[in-house]
């Protein structure tokens, strides 16, 4: 069934409304969703989207009053299931959606309850970015949490933005990181680095943008990537009797841990062989290092880069 969106006003009255690819929602029109008797609501507050996993996310735009689901306020993208409720300002809206089974399609779950992929999955190459926020404990401990919604609110959104923009799709969210992905195209491996570093580099603009915006930062709000190439799956997966569309595998494991490798390189962007060697030898032959990855016998070579590095080398595609 396709998610709705009940929606109960400050005066009581309910009406209920498809919950399509992309919702917003504020205090006047031309939100989808307006709110004008609920002077608690922000003219631009929060806004409701499916990512390339399938899943619905809310994401509060940093609003002033703050949005909260199940009377959690949020500060991170929420991924949406059936019932929860959702508050901004004195309105109430009810998330309703009935999530495909993961039997769709010929698919049965274990009795283990165990990750599943359902029939159709493909293999193909692709390009995988992990971008994280730094010391998110420390920022949620510093700021006020107003602050701290407006903050996440514009970084997720532009960052999203900025994936898209660059012929990404956003995978999903997971607490403060943003995973995406790029199909290899028949042009080879090149092109999807090239959009993928073109992506962090607005992702970098977007920080630069925040710290110069909130005093109460101090320059502190920082991002660590990692990119990796190779062979994924992309499907949709099913575990405990649900489904989303996603892309698994090693490639997407080893990008994971080259932004966990960031911090330990003191790094903006590191990237896997399958991604660097894409690019032109000379920006990357003398600067390689050897990173120890978990279920790897061997260290694997990365180049570690910074985000001021990435202009001359998104130039010379």
């Amino acid at each position: 069934m396709s998610a709705a969106l009940v929606i109960t006003n400050t005066r009581g009255e309910q009406r209920e409304r498809p919950c399509g690819s992309l919702v917003t929602i504020g205090r006047v029109p031309p939100n989808d969703i307006a709110l004008p008797s609920d002077l608690k609501v922000s003219r631009n507050h929060a806004l409701i989207r499916v990512m390339g996993n399938g899943r619905y996310y809310l994401i509060d735009l940093g609003s002033s009053n703050g949005t909260s689901v199940n009377g959690n306020r949020v500060m991170v993208p929420y991924e949406l299931k059936d019932a929860d409720t959702i508050k901004i300002g004195d309105s109430i809206i009810e998330f309703k959606w009935s999530a495909p089974s993961a039997a769709v399609r010929g698919q049965e779950p274990d009795a283990a309850g165990a990750t599943l992929l359902t029939v159709g999955a493909a293999v193909q190459r692709m390009t995988i970015l992990v971008a994280d926020i730094r010391n998110f404990t420390a920022l949620n401990e510093k700021l006020p949490p107003d602050v701290l919604a407006r903050v996440m609110g514009h970084f997720f959104r532009d960052c999203t933005e900025a994936v898209e923009r660059n012929g990404g799709v956003v995978d999903k969210f997971i607490g403060d990181a943003i995973m995406a992905r790029w199909v290899v195209k028949s042009g080879g491996v090149k092109g999807s680095v090239i959009d993928a570093l073109s992506a962090v580099h607005g992702m970098w603009l977007v920080v630069q943008d925040l710290n110069r915006s909130y005093a109460e930062l101090s320059n502190s709000f920082k991002i660590g990537c990692g990119i990796n190439s190779g062979q994924a799956v992309l499907g949709n997966v099913g575990a405990g009797g649900t489904r989303e569309y996603t892309a698994l595998g090693d490639s997407v494991n080893i990008a994971f841990r080259l932004e966990t490798a960031s911090k330990e390189l003191a790094k903006d962007i590191v990237m896997g062989a399958d991604s660097y060697e894409a690019l032109p030898k000379d920006l990357w032959q003398q600067s390689l290092q050897s990173i120890s990855v978990k279920n790897k016998k061997e260290p694997l070579a990365v180049w570690a880069v910074t985000f001021e590095q990435l202009a001359p080398i998104i130039s010379r595609d």
